[in-house]
């Protein structure tokens, strides 16, 4: 018999549980490096931790007791954007540009990959583990002017202005792009929405030298007033299809979350869009997560309220709730509860009732995961240290 799970029931009011700051005193394992901890992932299926020193060492971690699996000597000491460790193997990614991929089956021989030109704005690993799917973005900037002159007769005097209005074109082509261990793992890029828009750095008309220098001096205030409204229009308009987020679920269904509010949904087998529904007006889609059975989706924005969407009953949302403009969303292995993050806490959830199970505090380089019985991990980073609660 199916569970149902309802989310965030909105009569229902958040109870805390319980609210506990990070004691170092308090960890079930203190795991010592001898170099400086940049980057931990944990690996739910087999509760393994993999760590990544300054000096390019991965050392993989019994979480049940703390002892060491093994080592792998990378070489590489440049600046680390992420370290994922799934079942398909261990992955780096370096200064958001070269990807480095260790599979477990034959760890001396790492597949090297380089992720296509642009701006990458967002990234999430498939479920299984060995292909990531980037949100490239790509900016192109046309400029155009009349250059024209135009005359002004004034008494014993003739003047020629250049008209110098110059229209400016900015265009942002969006896609994914996956990366994988082998080559043709994937049916092609998925094209996001464009982005553009055009702004003219001039009133309609040339500005005409007359009056006396303090009406210039208004005119050019009201000229200067005009130029930063068009700028501000044009960074909100800039950013409308700013990828913001992206999740996958089980059965490659992508969600892409952006910074105007909007939310659509991609078949990642086909690359089809499937569906296309406002998350909330003019906030910012900041975190979104797929349930383990890739029925539900839990999104998070700026608005500080996260919602529930059904997958099976098209896309509608079941519920929301208040709660915090969270940073990141993940689900428990069998999806009574979920995890939501800010800067300095950490908010576990049920998901049957919108109760909060558990508060914590703490301002150090912390990650809370699910284990695969679903109990609650925590992994802090202290410098050459990684603590586990």
């Amino acid at each position: 018999m199916k569970k149902k799970y309802i989310l965030l029931t909105i009569s229902i009011l958040f109870i805390l549980t319980s609210c506990a700051s990070l004691k170092a005193s308090d960890a079930k394992f203190i795991l010592k490096h001898n170099e400086r901890v940049v980057a931990a992932s944990f690996y739910q299926a087999e509760n393994k931790l993999a760590t990544l020193t300054n000096n390019g060492t991965i050392t993989l971690w019994d979480i049940d007791n703390g002892g060491i699996i093994g080592r792998i000597e990378t070489n590489n000491s440049n600046p680390v954007t992420s370290l994922i460790y799934t079942e398909g193997g261990i992955i780096i990614i370096y200064n958001n540009r070269n990807i480095i991929m260790y599979d477990p089956l034959n760890i001396e021989e790492p597949k090297i990959r380089s992720i296509p030109e642009g701006t990458v704005e967002k990234f999430v690993y498939y479920p299984e583990g060995r292909r990531i799917i980037f949100g490239i973005a790509d900016r192109t900037t046309t400029r155009s002017g009349s250059g024209s002159s135009i005359a002004i007769n004034a008494p014993g005097t003739t003047e020629y202005l250049q008209d110098n209005r110059t229209r400016e074109t900015e265009t942002t082509n969006r896609k994914l792009v996956s990366v994988g261990f082998n080559a043709g793992q994937t049916v092609g890029d998925i094209d996001l929405p464009v982005a553009r828009y055009t702004s003219v750095d001039s009133p309609d008309s040339p500005s005409i030298p007359s009056g006396t220098p303090s009406e210039r001096t208004i005119n050019d205030n009201l000229n200067d007033m005009q130029r930063r409204n068009n700028e501000r229009e044009w960074e909100q308009l800039k950013r409308s299809y700013e990828l913001t987020s992206i999740a996958i679920s089980t059965d490659e269904i992508i969600a892409c979350g952006f910074y105007n509010g909007e939310i659509i949904i991609y078949n990642g087998k086909t690359n089809r869009q499937l569906h296309r529904f406002q998350n909330s007006n003019d906030n910012a889609v900041r975190a979104l997560a797929f349930s383990s059975n890739g029925r539900y989706l839990l999104s998070g924005s700026s608005d500080k309220i996260i919602r529930l969407w059904d997958k099976e009953n098209n896309w509608s949302m079941v519920t929301q709730r208040s709660l915090v403009s969270t940073d990141s969303l993940f689900f428990s292995p069998n999806s009574d509860s979920f995890i939501a993050n800010t800067a300095n806490s950490f908010f576990v959830v049920s998901t049957r009732n919108g109760n909060i199970l558990r508060t914590i505090e703490d301002s150090g380089t912390t990650s809370i995961f699910y284990k695969k019985n679903s109990e609650i991990i925590i992994i802090g980073i202290r410098n050459q240290s990684v603590l586990i609660w």
